[in-house]
């Protein structure tokens, strides 16, 4: 089986084989997510789009794809990809991969149980008993729900994406998921009004979840790879200091329609740290990649906890 799998990535990708030499080519990829990431999206959605303008930016080719997630994981690990664009930073997604501290563009993700069933009080596990539940992956639960929640259920569906899960719990398949808020209202926010369930999300909610791009560990070509992280990072602040970043959020927000961080200014995200990029440029001051990630809460054990009028109230 697992030369199956192989030999399927090496023939599916035998174009990218061929250019491995080729220090000037960035490849990136990601999973078709709502209105985040898609062929059929503007620049194929803002997460493909913000690390292919970070990397032109730095000089590079780019070229991004579109693909079914387990193939983007396991095409990044055999360096067939250069890295996966975003990705909930679980021990399962980086037993192989990892996320370096200095690759700046990651945040915080806040994620609930969410039902469609308005008449259960909170999320403790005994609110919960018996069930139908929804999920991408049981690795991409935290150990708590693993643990006290998952033998509580009556069922459990396991969906290759999380919009799945999410359009499974409005066709009232299933009674609970766990989701970030903003990537169930992106989907919720697609059906007619007249087809939108009442729907709650459960408190109390479960942290932040840390979200950021992956590259390969133990990479065979390292002196490549901590040149493409260099470069990624300068691009990076150059891109906050200029506005050109804070301007592809504004841009799919508008076009894809996408609700970005934008709409939840307490949470660590990229405007948070091109704020402190741009603070310390006016008081002539510098900070670290490190002092960056940990000022903006990516390291934090607590992160901000603040979302919008949506936590723990009905829907309109």
């Amino acid at each position: 089986m697992r030369l199956l799998l192989l030999l399927s990535l090496l023939l599916s990708f035998g174009s990218m084989a061929e250019h491995r030499d080729d220090w000037d080519v960035v490849k990136i990829c990601h999973l078709e997510w709502g209105r985040s990431t898609g062929d059929y999206l503007k620049d194929k959605g803002f997460y493909l789009h913000l690390a292919e303008s970070i990397f032109v930016n730095a000089g590079y080719k780019v070229e991004t794809y579109v693909l079914p997630w387990k193939r983007c994981l396991k095409s990044t690990e055999a360096e067939l990809i250069d890295m996966v664009a975003a990705a909930w930073l679980t021990p399962e997604n980086t037993q192989n991969m990892h996320y370096p501290p200095a690759l700046l563009s990651g945040y915080i993700a806040q994620n609930h149980l969410i039902t469609t069933n308005t008449g259960i009080p909170n999320s403790e596990p005994e609110s919960l008993r018996g069930l139908r539940f929804g999920s991408p992956a049981i690795n991409s639960l935290p150990d708590r729900i693993r643990e006290e929640y998952v033998p509580l259920f009556s069922s459990i569906k396991y969906q290759n994406t999380q919009v799945l899960s999410i359009k499974m719990l409005l066709k009232g398949r299933i009674d609970v998921i766990y989701s970030p808020l903003d990537t169930f209202l992106d989907v919720y926010d697609t059906l007619p009004r007249d087809d939108r369930p009442a729907y709650k999300v459960l408190h109390p909610g479960f942290g932040g979840q840390p979200v950021g791009p992956l590259i390969p560990k133990n990479s065979e070509r390292p002196v490549r790879q901590q040149r493409l992280i260099a470069d990624y990072n300068r691009s990076f602040r150059e891109m906050c200091l200029d506005g050109r970043l804070q301007q592809i959020m504004i841009e799919h927000s508008e076009e894809d329609g996408m609700l970005t961080h934008l709409q939840y200014p307490d949470l660590p995200d990229l405007l948070t740290h091109c704020t402190l990029l741009l603070n310390a440029q006016r008081t002539n001051g510098d900070v670290s990649d490190e002092q960056l990630l940990t000022l903006s809460g990516h390291l934090d054990s607590d992160p901000s906890t603040r979302l919008d009028r949506h936590v723990n109230q009905e829907s309109d």
